[in-house]
């Protein structure tokens, strides 16, 4: 039987008195937002008679309702904010969800409900003592505490990397374990490890725990590590020497394993990587959170864990108010659930374009995100928009940013151009520094705009005031069930960035058309859970999938051409698990699904393919699975032939080219990387200056002082003129970002992972000692200097490790230990005391723990 408070609560949203003052106070608030009038229009008696519906909301357990509730809050709280009536119904709310951050004052509150807010504050707090759990927060981390397993999903807002810390947290005061978080980027790992180092350094320094960020191999087993890596890295974790026991594995935005599309191949790493630790380490206990979906729990499946250790939470700490703003029509409708109306108000007879109402509403707020799909469409429409900005008295930080990026960067760099204006753009190949200089102006108030790509709004903890998203192809729904579930938490983790918890009590999204697509369906804005299907999955549900899966395992030169990279991929990793587990075929998560789905013929073809690689060794062929297979073996039996012959030489310009010359024949780049031999000398110049530790600029410099020498055409991307350089503006940001994708897209990811392979073959024939240098590493932090690495894995940039290590002064403030030579950390206090206090080093350092 249904709790009377529930039931009451059913009937409430169902009133139509009700719907009528919600939709009232709503067309008030969104007046306010638009056209920036407080016209509060409720009458006393409406207004009391709302209160009363929003404390028997409250009163509710129903997460829909208490939601309901809270949204009312921050609808009234700009009109009367001031008022009695709102002190006691609001912090009534607040307490009732757990919202202790807010800060609210418990003793406006009838005695028995500010008892039972401070009983449930002390509950809530942490194992620190500083921070406090929300409802919702303490409802997954109770459960969670006592799992063998355990997989949770929640709104962005629910405040999923602050669970993980805590959890981790826990671990470090009881000095037990060493522990693995999984995170999708370069740029999470940096944001993870600054807030831990915060938050936790204190625990950390006492309990002899080190924060890194890669594997050395060096890892000394008597202390304890929380290693915080990408999938490809854990990957290396097992490829590496390391000896130490892992306690724990949380791998955060658990959604990136049901990609599909071009981000398939990277879902089916990162299960390859958990698959890996898992049977390394079969009493390691495995956690899983990921944004707003139906069934958490198909994390664990896949894994063959216990799916009861689950939760789906729909509650968030923070409202959410959102627009299909429709600038050629010039309408406005407003979404609330599954509710639509719209919004009659004076702007759109102002406005003309989309940049025109993304600047109205964005000037009245500090916090102003704008998605774009790509890089190329940040960078122009952020200098776009600029250009419409009049020149204002620039804030300090502001000042001292375009300084550091300049000198960085290049004096000519859009960004630089774009910070004169308040306005900033970010995406995935801008180098770490300057990613952590925009989003610290963004997160202080000192940038009005951010244009930025998933990059920085999935995953990294950047939230918002307004966010506006235009209709892209990657968010706009289609005729394809699954792909829609996908496109929907895209949407709704996009979405989710509005509203800043602690700040504010609400967000607003704004979702506006583009040139030439609108937003021709409503569906996406009225489900924000969806159903999640894995990766695996839906290549396994899906007959096209499973037929060129087949034609993948009957492989055939004539085929190669053919075969999608994501399918040989999975292929691969079947043919192995059939030579890993030859007894039992159910001892594998993947070979197992074949069985359950009566898939025996792939398994049979799968066993005849793994042959050409059956005396591989594992670690080689582990290494890199979604290598072809012939190519493996071509490559293996060539070194293993005349071993010493292939170990590489020490890292110069001209073995550099003979090296890549090799790998271009070996690897068959020019048909699995489209790298054609006349590009080898590009890339060889741009890899020894990358090793060489030169500096990003001098890189930059170069790179244009070529184009300018050789009056070179400038490559705008595939199909696209590449017109001869002229020295424009445009033409020396071309060059840049160029520059900057083929260091993050090429060398420390595609050639590292070859030349990884590489010297693991190596190894497989003559052993550790003799194998020689593994370049991958050079790759991976841009230096060959091992003290330069060992500082970026302690958490410096490449940048600020090449200035200690090239100045004896700074060097001696390096701790190094006596018995291991190895470095064990910074004199930080010492080496703040020779840095100039305005340089990006010395913000670098000051942040580390």
């Amino acid at each position: 039987m249904e709790r009377l408070g529930d039931n009451l609560a059913r009937s409430v949203l169902q009133n139509d008195y009700f719907k009528k003052l919600f939709i009232k106070i709503h067309n008030c608030y969104s007046l306010s937002i638009f056209d920036g009038t407080l016209k509060y229009e409720l009458t006393d008696k409406e207004e009391n008679d709302l209160v009363k519906f929003i404390d028997l909301l409250a009163n509710s357990i129903l997460p829909f309702a208490r939601s309901k509730a809270y949204h009312l809050i921050s609808l009234l709280e700009p009109f009367i904010k001031d008022k009695n009536i709102f002190k006691v119904i609001s912090v009534s709310v607040y307490s009732k969800m757990g919202l202790f951050a807010l800060n609210y004052d418990s003793d406006v509150l009838p005695e028995e409900r500010r008892l039972e807010s401070n009983f449930k504050k002390h509950i809530y707090t942490t194992d620190c003592g500083k921070y406090h759990f929300t409802d919702s927060q303490y409802s997954i981390y109770s459960e969670m505490e006592n799992a063998p397993c355990y997989s949770f999903s929640g709104p962005t807002s629910l405040g999923k990397s602050f669970l993980i810390k805590r959890f981790v947290e826990s671990e470090i005061i009881k000095a037990q374990s060493n522990l693995v978080i999984v995170v999708p980027s370069r740029a999470l790992i940096s944001q993870f490890r600054v807030e831990l180092n915060n938050e936790c350094g204190e625990q950390l320094k006492n309990n002899n725990y080190h924060v890194v960020a890669n594997v050395s191999g060096n890892e000394d087993p008597d202390k304890k590590y929380i290693f915080i890596l990408t999938p490809e890295r854990l990957l290396n974790f097992h490829n590496s020497k390391v000896n130490l026991e892992i306690g724990f594995l949380f791998v955060d935005e658990a959604h990136k394993l049901s990609e599909d599309g071009e981000d398939a191949e990277r879902s089916i790493t990162e299960y390859n990587a958990i698959d890996l630790t898992i049977k390394k380490y079969p009493n390691i206990k495995l956690y899983f959170s990921s944004p707003n979906i139906l069934n958490p729990e198909v994390f664990l499946s896949l894994f063959n864990k216990n799916i009861k250790y689950s939760k789906s939470i729909v509650e968030s700490p923070v409202a959410q108010n959102l627009y299909v703003v429709d600038v050629e029509s010039r309408a406005i409708k407003c979404f609330v659930d599954k509710d639509i109306f719209s919004i009659e108000t004076s702007i759109m007879n102002e406005i003309q374009t989309v940049d025109d109402f993304i600047f109205t509403i964005g000037q009245k707020q500090h916090s102003n995100m704008i998605y774009c799909s790509s890089r190329d469409k940040s960078i122009n429409n952020a200098y776009t928009f600029s250009k419409r900005i009049p020149k204002n008295k620039l804030t300090e930080p502001l000042i001292d940013a375009i300084s550091k990026i300049s000198s960085y960067i290049h004096q000519s760099y859009y960004l630089v151009e774009c910070l004169k204006k308040g306005v900033a753009y970010h995406h995935g190949q801008l180098p770490l520094i300057v990613r952590n200089i925009i989003e610290e102006l963004f997160r202080n108030g000192n940038i009005d705009f951010i244009f930025c790509t998933p990059t920085l709004i999935e995953g990294i903890n950047m939230p918002t005031k307004n966010i506006f998203i235009n209709c892209e192809d990657k968010i706009r729904l289609t005729k394809d069930k699954k792909r829609n579930a996908n496109k929907t938490l895209t949407f709704w983790n996009l979405a989710g960035r509005a509203g800043r918890y602690r700040k504010e009590l609400s967000g607003n999204i704004f979702c506006l058309p583009s040139a030439s697509k609108k937003w021709d369906s409503s569906e996406i804005f009225k489900v924000k859970q969806i159903k999640l299907t894995t990766t695996i999955d839906i290549k396994l549900d899906s007959n096209t999938s499973l037929r060129k899966l087949e034609e993948a395992l009957k492989y055939s030169e004539a085929s190669e051409e053919a075969l999608n990279k994501t399918i040989e991929y999975l292929a691969n990793i079947i043919c192995i698990d059939t030579l890993r587990f030859p007894n039992n075929f159910n001892d594998s998560f993947m070979l197992k699904k074949f069985i359950s789905k009566h898939l025996l013929v792939i398994l049979d073809l799968a066993k005849k393919r793994s042959e050409i690689i059956k005396d591989i060794s594992f670690d080689v062929i582990n290494s890199y699975k979604s290598l072809n297979f012939e190519i493996q073996r071509k490559i293996y039996n060539k070194i293993r032939e005349a071993p010493l012959e292939y170990v590489l030489p020490e890292f110069s310009y001209d073995n550099c080219l003979i090296v890549l010359t090799r790998f271009n024949e070996l690897y068959e780049w020019d048909k699995t990387e489209k790298i054609k031999l006349n590009q080898i000398k590009f890339f060889g110049f741009l890899m020894n200056d990358w090793i060489s530790g030169k500096p990003i600029n001098e890189m930059i410099t170069k790179a244009i002082k070529y184009h300018e020498d050789n009056q070179s055409p400038v490559y705008f991307g595939h199909g696209k003129e590449s017109p001869i350089f002229n020295g424009s503006k445009e033409h020396i940001n071309r060059i840049i970002d160029n520059l900057l994708d083929n260091i993050e897209r090429k060398l420390r990811y595609t050639f590292e992972r070859y030349f990884n392979h590489y010297h693991k073959v190596l190894v497989s024939c003559l052993g550790e000692e003799k194998a020689g240098q593994n370049w991958a590493g050079f790759l991976e932090y841009g230096s060959k200097h091992s003290l330069v690495i060992a500082m970026q894995n302690l958490g410096v940039s490449r940048h600020t490790a090449q200035k200690i290590f090239k100045d004896k002064t700074l060097k001696s403030c390096l701790i190094i230990e006596n018995k291991t030579k190895q470095l064990t950390g910074f004199n930080r206090e010492k080496l703040l005391a020779k840095l100039d206090v305005n340089s990006i080093e010395y913000d670098e350092i000051s942040m580390i723990a």
